[in-house]
C-alpha cells in the first residue's frame, strides 16, 4: 500500500494481530463493517506486503530470561542475544531489567546456551531465568 493505512485498515491489522487465522466474516462482525469491505481492504493489505500473517513453530517451551546490564550496554547486549539461534525474541526494557528475551531450543542446546553462551554475552551483570510452563494465545 502506497497510501497511509485508513482507520479501517488499522482495525483489520489489529484483528489479524489478535487472530491471524480469523475469517473476513469474523473480523467484519467484530468491527461492525460489511464483510466485502473488510475482505477487499484486508486482501489489499496482504497483497501489498504491508501485512504478513506468519506462524512460528516452537520446538520446546523454553525460558524467559531477564537481564540486568552494565551502564549503557542494554542495546549491545540485546542485539548480541537476538542473533543467537536459541533466542526466540529479545526486547530492551525499562524497570528492574534492561533486557528480556525468550530462549527456545532442544534440551541439550538449551543447557549449553543457559550455562555457557548466555553468561559470555558482553554487558550482562545479572541473569534471571524463568521456565515457560505453557503457551497461551
Amino acid at each position: 500500500m502506497s497510501q497511509s493505512p485508513t482507520e479501517l485498515d488499522v482495525k483489520i491489522m489489529e484483528a489479524l494481530h489478535i487472530d491471524g487465522r480469523a475469517s473476513w466474516l469474523r473480523i467484519a462482525q467484530a468491527l461492525g463493517v460489511n464483510e466485502r469491505t473488510v475482505a477487499r481492504r484486508g486482501n489489499a493489505l496482504l497483497d501489498s506486503g504491508a501485512v504478513k500473517v506468519v506462524a512460528i513453530s516452537v520446538p520446546a517451551l523454553g525460558h524467559v530470561v531477564a537481564i540486568r546490564c552494565g551502564h549503557g550496554q542494554a542495546r549491545m547486549t540485546s542485539r548480541a542475544l537476538s542473533h543467537h539461534e536459541a533466542s526466540h525474541w529479545t526486547h530492551v526494557t525499562t524497570g528492574d531489567y534492561d533486557v528480556v528475551a525468550e530462549i527456545t531450543a532442544e534440551t541439550k542446546q538449551e543447557y549449553s546456551f543457559l550455562l555457557e553462551d548466555l553468561p559470555a554475552v558482553a554487558g550482562i551483570r545479572d541473569i534471571r531465568t524463568y521456565p515457560v510452563l505453557e503457551y497461551l494465545r
